[in-house]
């Protein structure tokens, strides 16, 4: 009977744990080109409790980035919010992400804004960009653009596709949401992009020429 009764429980159990696991689309492709046979639908793992949208298009890096990515994702992975930075020489990165807990969530597109629709706002940074160094001296300004509102400093480098490597430094204006991002070690795609953030400082940025020094 004690048998029979374990027998029970453990079927109960697993029908349960079928029932509660999170599906989520799950998609690699540059932007615009999650559709179609490109898409996926995953099961989650017992600790994804999230379906996650990344958005991002960025020219700070060597080769610029212009991509999304969903995915089932854990608490510590998800980011809310629109994220951007400006850096000099016509650098920058935009980004959007979403995090939500109901099945097939991450179905709806996450729209990006193009970098040129922002205006700017009268706000200026010390700008600087190096690559394989820990830090650069901003001996520029460069204009905040949109919410920038914030003086960042960062250092991290990016893993992508198992075989391309690039450390890169750089100071700008950015928004108070790009200042949350984690600092650590964090990836993305299923490990397909693996980021390590070293550095990551931000200050409110200043009226136009600032008689400031980092």
């Amino acid at each position: 009977m004690r048998a029979a009764g374990i027998l029970v429980f453990c079927l109960f159990s697993s029908i349960l744990s079928t029932v509660t696991s999170l599906k989520c689309q799950k998609c690699v492709a540059p932007i615009n080109e999650c559709e179609g046979e490109d898409v996926k639908v995953e099961e989650c793992k017992e600790d994804e409790e999230f379906c996650s949208t990344v958005v991002f298009n960025s020219t700070i890096t060597k080769h610029s980035v212009n991509l999304v990515i969903k995915e089932c994702s854990k608490r510590e992975q998800c980011l809310n919010g629109f994220f951007s930075a400006t850096v000099i020489d016509g650098r920058y990165e935009l980004s959007k992400a979403n995090c939500c807990h109901t099945d097939v969530c991450n179905a709806e597109p996450l729209l990006l804004e193009k970098y040129e629709e922002f205006q700017p706002n009268s706000l200026r940074c010390p700008s600087c960009y190096a690559e394989d160094v820990d830090s650069c001296e901003a001996d520029r300004k460069v204009t905040c653009v949109g919410e920038e509102d914030q003086c960042v400093t960062v250092t991290s480098t990016t893993v992508a596709y198992g075989n391309f490597t690039e450390k890169h430094t750089f100071q700008g204006c950015s928004t108070n949401t790009f200042c949350s991002y984690p600092l650590g070690e964090s990836q993305m795609g299923d490990g397909l992009f693996q980021f390590n953030v070293t550095t990551l400082k931000c200050r409110s940025a200043h009226l136009p020429d600032p008689d400031y020094m980092w």
